[in-house]
């Protein structure tokens, strides 16, 4: 298969043969699918082994190189080059490029520089702020969320024209529209206040201008709106009908949140974010929550993903063979088409099959409901695997538990569920009412 993959490698590149060309662009999509011909799932993972350890060397010759990671997967790259001018860190990206190129390990491997932030704030890739040139905004790309759904703040700076983009899924779950324009007033006041400091002032300036800005105007304007929502939202009750992405408790379908409380978290969250300004942000933290009751040790004052997540890999556009790893609860690209929600590929913006989605998915139910029901059990004290099927006990006297948690196979049932519901997905509402009622 290797000979094959390089004729039609140098027929193309030689000879200019499009079929060739065509056999190399669908050879993944043969290679993955299991109703193709002559399928192998040994092939596809050795495939994968030999992919993954190629993007480790990648990764590993970046970070010899001076780069740093901030998120990394097989379609996308993001690095922070410690540069303070943009035209220096696209000419020291063109650098690492063609230095890696000239290695006879990367010559396969297609590099596009998508976008060049000025900087960037990451948490994740569903919780991230920026500031970019507007220059390439018409451009969109699989590493960031579409210019419309992103908010957008206007400012110059010089004679060129930048904006703020903020794309904070944390916030999304607090039902107060109050609670969302607050976090979007505060956060996009910080980081504008943050840029224009940085490009008129030392480096030290600047950490302590925003440190006072923090300790000063800013906890003043949040104590304020901190005690006028809490006191005219003192809870807020959430339904798993409308919010059927949040991480409801394991039976309940009913959820009580404090808004003052999980928009002082999500703020002190965002900002704790540089390591530079952490003491003051702690002490914002615990005057906002006594300002509302909470104790500053107490579970309800740390923060956590208010929404569930659960990735589906490899899903593979039919249109142009874009491939990449799919949050189906926090995706940036996911629509509402028809009262069913689908999701679209970054790279040619068309819809992604929902019904080979399904497919996907109950495959990946069927594969971890059997994994399930063949695991190996292993001793609580000597943490040995059983060897029998006889013995109650292992022969330190311990214990056996299973290996896989049961509470965490239902939770990934009840999220499946979930997205069966939300995106009209029959078959695999129909599997998972059969394994949850027979496991509960």
């Amino acid at each position: 298969m290797k000979h094959m993959v390089a004729t039609w490698l140098k027929e193309v590149s030689q000879f200019k043969n499009p079929f060739a060309d065509y056999l190399l662009m669908h050879f993944y999509r043969w290679l993955r699918s299991p109703t193709s011909f002559l399928y192998d799932p040994a092939l596809r993972r050795t495939l994968h082994n030999y992919t993954k350890k190629l993007f480790v060397q990648l990764v590993s010759e970046l970070q010899r190189m001076g780069s740093t990671i901030i998120h990394a997967d097989f379609s996308k790259i993001i690095l922070c080059t410690q540069k303070k001018v943009t035209s220096d860190a696209q000419g020291y990206t063109q650098f690492i490029i063609q230095s890696i190129l000239n290695k006879e390990l990367f010559h396969s491997i297609h590099f596009e520089v998508r976008r060049c932030w000025e900087f960037l704030v990451w948490l994740d890739a569903s919780n991230f702020a920026g500031i970019r040139k507007n220059k390439r905004l018409e451009e969109t790309d699989e590493n960031m969320t579409p210019p419309e759904e992103s908010e957008v703040v206007q400012s110059q700076s010089g004679s060129e024209e930048v904006e703020l983009v903020m794309n904070w899924n944390m916030i999304e779950y607090v039902p107060i529209e109050m609670c969302q324009l607050t976090f979007t007033k505060t956060i996009s006041t910080y980081y504008g206040t943050l840029y224009e400091n940085l490009l008129t002032s030392k480096p030290e300036d600047v950490v302590k201008t925003v440190k006072d800005l923090i300790s000063g105007e800013m906890s003043q304007k949040l104590f304020h709106y901190i005690q006028a929502i809490h006191k005219k939202h003192p809870e807020k009750e959430l339904t798993l009908e409308e919010y059927p992405h949040l991480d409801f408790d394991h039976k309940s379908k009913k959820m009580t949140i404090n808004p003052a409380l999980e928009l002082s978290k999500a703020i002190c969250k965002v900002l704790s974010l540089d390591p530079r300004i952490e003491e003051e942000v702690s002490n914002l933290h615990k005057n906002l929550l006594r300002l509302i009751d909470v104790g500053a040790f107490s579970d309800k004052a740390e923060w956590k993903d208010p929404c569930v997540s659960f990735t589906l890999p490899e899903v593979l556009c039919e249109n142009c063979n874009h491939v990449r790893n799919i949050d189906l609860c926090k995706d940036s690209y996911q629509h509402i088409e028809d009262n069913k929600q689908m999701w679209k590929c970054p790279n040619c913006h068309l819809s992604y099959d929902n019904d080979q989605i399904e497919f996907n998915l109950i495959d990946s139910l069927n594969r971890q409901s059997v994994g399930y029901i063949i695991q190996d059990v292993q001793c609580l004290t000597c943490n040995e695997v059983k060897q029998d099927n006889i013995a109650e006990r292992c022969s330190c006297s311990g214990y056996f538990k299973t290996m896989l948690s049961r509470d965490n196979f239902i939770r990934t049932l009840k999220i499946l569920r979930l997205i069966s519901t939300r995106c009209q997905m029959p078959l695999l509402g129909e599997s998972l009412d059969f394994m949850l009622t027979n496991i509960e």
